[in-house]
């Protein structure tokens, strides 16, 4: 059986001068969303069920509250088990994994299988004017959605 992982992207339209995220400090649980803590700023992580999943990037002084979206209907009803080690902090269902790395909050995806699906070519930025996020280019042709209003292909 094929695992569809559906992840919504979103940044902040904010303007502040700074870089992304930054270096991993700490990180909160609240229910279906786990916030992560960098340097500059933030990422929530928010598990909307088995295999669906919705990232915000946040710069530092900014509340939060983002923009309802027209495409999503759902309400949060993940959970991730959360396991910290050194170099990442790993987030799960029984159908995926996110880890976040802590030298720069960047984010990998992974089936339950273990498998790399999605990877980020660098992290989310969330300070300049335009905001992007980018993706290692993988063998496979499949896509994700979110981002705006268009799906990229991922390779």
């Amino acid at each position: 059986m094929a695992l569809l992982l559906t992840m919504l992207f979103s940044v902040t339209s904010v303007a502040f001068a700074q870089a992304p995220v930054g270096k991993f400090k700490d990180y909160a649980v609240d229910g279906s969303k786990v916030t992560v803590f960098g340097e500059t700023g933030r990422v929530e992580i928010t598990a909307y069920g088995e295999t669906i999943v919705k990232v915000l990037s946040l710069p530092d002084g900014t509340t939060g509250q983002e923009r309802r979206s027209v495409s999503v209907v759902l309400e949060p009803d993940g959970e991730f088990s959360v396991d910290e080690f050194e170099a990442e902090l790993l987030l799960k269902t029984d159908q995926f994994s996110v880890s976040v790395d802590k030298s720069d909050c960047s984010l990998k995806f992974y089936s339950a299988f273990g498998q790399l699906m999605l990877e980020e070519a660098r992290p989310m930025d969330n300070a300049s004017e335009e905001k992007t996020a980018c993706f290692v280019a993988n063998s496979r042709d499949e896509a994700y959605f979110g981002g705006g209003y268009n799906s990229k292909k991922v390779n």
